[in-house]
């Protein structure tokens, strides 16, 4: 009977100082270290849409790793080099007298040229900012002409109905495969529905 008496009196304690903690009607405080919401967090998908695609872009390079960054700076570099080869075994062919430094300066030079979007591609603008470069060169018109549209043709215009293909296959490749994986997690499940449950014998 006294232990009884005990546990009622120490329950009642821990209720009275459960009230004073926590008066009626008050809001329920989460404990302090467990998840909570921020506005315009995370956990907020109308918000992080609303904060455009910059911070995603922002955030999304934060998490790539310096062999990432590495392995994209060599990529580049391997692309520009490419490029340049590109342009000077076409000035070759054509044989325009102008050394390779000097065909790699005009070549830099209309890089800079080339970050104005004014039309697709740079079309009109680029071609003609090659033959400047190549004719001050000390290239003659035609040459020079000639050899900026087969540059043009092999680097550029080629290009675009190869990427076209490639990013129709790959679209297709995703709705397929997105069409697929409904269908095989079905198939599973009517698989293990048909599959006889193993009786253990002891």
């Amino acid at each position: 009977m006294a232990a009884a008496r005990d546990r009622g009196r120490t329950r009642r304690a821990d209720r009275d100082r459960g009230n004073r903690r926590s008066p009626p009607g008050a809001p329920a405080v989460r404990r302090l270290g467990g998840p909570q919401p921020r506005a315009g967090g995370s956990g907020d998908p109308a918000a992080a849409a609303a904060a455009g695609p910059g911070p995603r872009l922002l955030a999304g390079g934060a998490a790539l790793r310096i062999r990432d960054w590495a392995s994209a700076l060599a990529y580049a570099v391997v692309n520009w080099v490419a490029d340049i080869a590109c342009f000077a075994a076409t000035a070759k062919a054509f044989d325009l007298r102008v050394s390779l430094a000097t065909l790699a300066a005009i070549y830099l030079a209309v890089q800079i040229v080339r970050q104005v979007p004014l039309t697709p591609g740079g079309a009109g603008i680029v071609d003609t900012a090659f033959i400047a470069g190549l004719t001050a060169a000390g290239a003659t018109a035609v040459s020079a002409t000639a050899a900026v549209l087969a540059y043009r043709l092999l680097s550029t215009w080629l290009l675009i109905p190869v990427g076209g293909a490639a990013a129709v296959l790959r679209r297709y490749a995703i709705a397929r495969a997105a069409a697929a994986g409904p269908r095989s997690a079905q198939a599973r499940a009517d698989r293990g529905a048909g599959r006889p449950e193993s009786v253990s014998v002891s």
